[in-house]
């Protein structure tokens, strides 16, 4: 019983990690390529490629400054225009990167910047003459060094790199938000477009067009704006993904001789009546039952994933829906379909408990998904707990604090195994323990096949449980399970209907109990957080006499789960 709770508590934590927010770097949008940086403003990824930009358009402004002194003569021929640009290039090499992610290239940058200038050098010296030559377009006017041609288009060179400057300067605008979007930063290089559009023509060929150079080098330095502006953008995050870790290492709890305190770290209490502390509650722990409870806490399986799909989002919350997939870690409903449970014989299809022998609840919806492995629970009466969701998981995630709250609705179906030393069959060495029998000496059905254990407990849902073991299913509803603070009180310590025994896990005098959840934070940068989610519930009685005797059901149930939230493409 206790286990059951155990895996009810598993897959609601799962939700509580799910803060589903997406801090990292997002696409420029518009005509421009790049991503706007994850840390913007001011950040040091935003700082650095700024700064690349800034160093992008001045090695820009220095190859079209060599391209000028080629034309005026100043350089005699391609070998010292290349000795030029080289110099240049140097330069923009020596760039500090500091606070720049690994995307940032220097070399890539000056090889794309270089080729991308001197592959269009015939924008501006379009007229007929003689050719550049080498990497380069364009042609050195007939009039070089000093006539009306070459002066006019060195002039709109000059006015091309003070437009390639002055868009550059536009998108590290949007990068620190002085620029809020698109339209913004397409009125601020429009306004630049407008200053290049007055560039004197006077002298020019008539190949020489200020508007049509001016809309090509906008699309050139927009398309080419990812080679500074690199950060990569997210991969679209599609579901929440939970995986608990262990928590207190003895997590105590009653006995039939009282309570035994817990090891650190704590999550949570139980007061009495004058609010004061009567027993703490150990992290990643399941406790069970009213004020004469005998069954001792247990550890939450470690390592068990839960997955939920990720909805639509709206007001900054969004929407956890079941997942559909592998049974250990999907978190969709039983059903359509029936097979046995229990009785004895094996899991054959079945539509009434007497085609199961008659026992009640034998005969069950299919387990489409488990919260978590088989779950041992163990004390006076061990036994087997498989949790199977029994109607869809669902919940609500708020991205930017990763609070969240949940429902998952469960039928923990407890298995009597009466084995003290192992409650469930265990998964050793990639296969069920072929060693492993209930008290009665039954192994388990599925004893030597092929399984993977999970977590330090070492269950696997591909080792089964005897059918003939089967004491019914409890139906557990942890609604909600929070990341936050969760809370049971009554004056006269009868926290759940028909409880038999006033207190809480063999502590008499509990009036209130507390658990403590805790957000996992931002976690939009994909990475696992640690999250804690807390609830305290109440567990109906069982059909076993024996286990409710034990356990004090009904009664009520604490659990703080400790655990790792991320988000997954």
């Amino acid at each position: 019983m206790r286990r059951l709770a155990v895996a009810t508590i598993s897959c609601s934590l799962l939700l509580a990690g799910a803060s589903l927010a997406v801090a990292a770097a997002v696409p420029w949008g518009g005509d421009d390529s790049g991503t706007i940086p994850s840390d913007t403003p001011k950040g040091p990824i935003t700082k650095c490629e700024d700064g690349v930009g800034k160093q992008v358009a001045k090695f820009v402004g220095a190859i079209l400054k060599c391209h000028a002194s080629r034309v005026g003569g100043k350089l005699t021929d391609e070998t010292g225009e290349d000795t030029c640009e080289g110099a240049a290039k140097t330069k923009f090499l020596a760039t500090k990167t500091v606070g720049c992610t690994a995307c940032t290239n220097l070399a890539t940058i000056a090889a794309g910047v270089e080729a991308l200038v001197d592959g269009n050098n015939n924008v501006v010296y379009c007229d007929a003459g003689t050719a550049f030559g080498g990497d380069d377009t364009g042609n050195i006017p007939t009039d070089a060094p000093k006539g009306p041609v070459t002066k006019c288009e060195n002039a709109v060179g000059k006015g091309v790199s003070k437009l390639v400057g002055a868009i550059i300067k536009c998108h590290a605008s949007r990068a620190v938000g002085k620029l809020v979007n698109e339209a913004a930063e397409e009125t601020c290089e429009g306004a630049a477009l407008t200053k290049f559009g007055t560039t004197k023509t006077v002298g020019c060929p008539a190949c020489i067009n200020i508007a049509s150079i001016g809309a090509f080098v906008e699309s050139a330095v927009d398309g080419a704006n990812s080679l500074t502006y690199c950060e990569p953008a997210p991969a679209a995050f599609t579901k929440l993904s939970f995986t608990t870790t262990l928590g207190s290492t003895s997590c105590g709890g009653p006995s039939f001789s009282g309570f035994v305190a817990p090891v650190a770290p704590f999550s949570g209490e139980v007061d009495n009546s004058s609010n004061t502390k009567i027993g703490d509650l150990g992290k990643g722990c399941l406790y069970v039952g009213g004020g004469s409870a005998g069954t001792p806490a247990n550890q939450i399986p470690d390592q068990a994933q839960s997955l939920f799909d990720l909805g639509t989002p709206s007001g900054g919350n969004v929407p956890l829906v079941a997942h559909a997939g592998a049974q250990g870690s999907c978190t969709k409903g039983a059903g359509p379909g029936k097979h046995c449970i229990g009785g004895a014989g094996g899991p054959i299809a079945c539509t009434a408990d007497s085609d199961c022998g008659g026992t009640a609840g034998s005969c069950a919806l299919d387990a489409n998904c488990t919260f978590g492995p088989p779950l041992p629970i163990t004390g006076a009466l061990p036994v087997c707990v498989i949790n199977a969701i029994q109607t869809d998981a669902s919940g609500t995630a708020t991205p930017a604090t990763g609070a969240s709250t949940v429902d998952i609705p469960l039928s923990s179906r407890v298995y009597l195994t009466a084995n003290a030393t192992s409650p469930c069959p265990t998964c050793i060495s990639g296969h069920c323990n072929a060693a492993w029998k209930d008290g009665s000496g039954n192994p388990s059905p599925n004893s030597g096949a092929a399984c993977s254990p999970t977590g330090s407990q070492g269950t696997s849902l591909a080792c089964g449980v005897p059918l003939g073991d089967y004491q019914g299913a409890l139906a557990v509803d942890l609604n909600p399970l929070s990341t936050g603070p969760a809370s049971l009180t009554n004056a006269g310590g009868i926290f759940c209907t028909s409880q038999t025994h006033a207190g809480a896990f063999h502590l008499t005098a509990g009036t209130t109990i507390k658990e403590t959840g805790s957000p996992a934070g931002d976690i939009t940068d994909g990475n696992p957080h640690a999250s804690v989610l807390a609830s305290v519930f109440c567990i109906p009685a069982s059909l076993s006499a024996a286990i409710n005797a034990v356990g004090d059901l009904p009664g009520p149930g604490a659990t703080a789960l400790g655990g790792n939230a991320q988000l997954l493409p």
